[in-house]
């Protein structure tokens, strides 16, 4: 039979190793813990300062200038870009198709921009609420677009 010294010890060692077992567990699930807080953190680092405002750089357009056609304008402001084909029909603005336009699903709504610019005949108008970084990128694509017809 074994001693009560020996009998002892084995119990320490058992204790010890569960809970050094325990321990190691706990510090691990604390280092994941850690690291997905930090990858939290550097990813909104990231989308807030890639999400700056971008400009707007349209105005009126000169209908002197303007010459018939088809022409393609694209901007890109953060994480939003617009491609854009501008129609232009008697020194009108006629018709604008999005060719692209990356964004966040909240941005898609600013495509109902295109209606105000028209119907205003201008590159810079009212941005569509809640969706004012992708408006001014829409707009700036049109405006590209509106620039090259001045041009021929």
């Amino acid at each position: 039979m074994p001693s009560l010294c020996v009998m002892i010890s084995n119990r320490k060692k058992k204790l010890y190793f569960k809970e050094g077992f325990v321990m190691n567990k706990l510090k691990k699930e604390k280092n994941r813990g850690f690291v997905l807080i930090m990858i939290v953190f550097l990813v909104l680092v990231f989308v807030i300062i890639s999400c700056e405002l971008a400009p707007r750089i349209g105005g009126d357009i000169n209908k002197n200038k303007l010459a018939d056609g088809v022409y393609e304008g694209s901007y890109e402001s953060g994480l939003n870009s617009a491609d854009v084909e501008v129609t232009i029909n008697d020194k009108k603005i006629l018709k604008i198709i999005i060719v692209k336009h990356s964004c966040s699903p909240i941005g898609k709504k600013a495509e109902a921009v295109i209606d105000r610019i028209i119907h205003e005949q201008a590159t810079k108008v009212d941005a569509i609420t809640g969706a004012t970084n992708s408006s001014h990128v829409i707009m700036n694509a049109i405006h590209k677009a509106v620039e090259k017809s001045y041009g021929e």
